[in-house]
């Protein structure tokens, strides 16, 4: 009975430290998952979701795989609305904040009040969009 216990013990520490080994991660592991993302976007402050904004305000559609338009140039403090343009429901992420559905009826509307090159994304398809933020007049 002892020499059972010796061995799932034995077998505890051995499977411990295996895991231990495969979660730590390497150097070149940690540069990976920031590789793809864009420096600048991590260094802005996060636009906010408001409920209402002004009519006419700068807009775009999210489709199947793409934002239309794909591209957004705006002034600092200007409120931009994400649609569902194909009727499904979306997963929208803006400067790595986390998701907020849009949907044919649920629009996001976010203002963006500082400076900059944000991006957001459609976590369901992968598709994203640049926003381009200028300081105001």
């Amino acid at each position: 009975m002892h020499f059972r216990s010796l061995t799932v013990a034995s077998a505890a520490v051995v499977l411990l430290i295996a895991l231990t080994g495969c979660t730590g991660g390497s150097d070149g592991d940690a540069g990976a998952a920031t590789a793809t993302s864009k420096p600048n976007a991590e260094k802005l402050p996060n636009p906010k979701l408001v409920e209402v904004g002004p009519l006419g305000s700068p807009a775009t559609d999210i489709n199947t795989d793409e934002f239309d338009p794909n591209t957004l140039a705006i002034t600092a403090g200007e409120i931009v609305v994400f649609s569902s343009g194909d009727g499904n429901i979306h997963a929208l992420s803006v400067n790595g904040q986390s998701d907020v559905t849009v949907a044919d009826d649920l629009p996001a509307l976010f203002k963006f009040e500082n400076a900059g090159v944000y991006e957001a994304v459609d976590v369901v398809s992968g598709a994203t969009i640049s926003i381009t933020v200028t300081k105001a007049p």
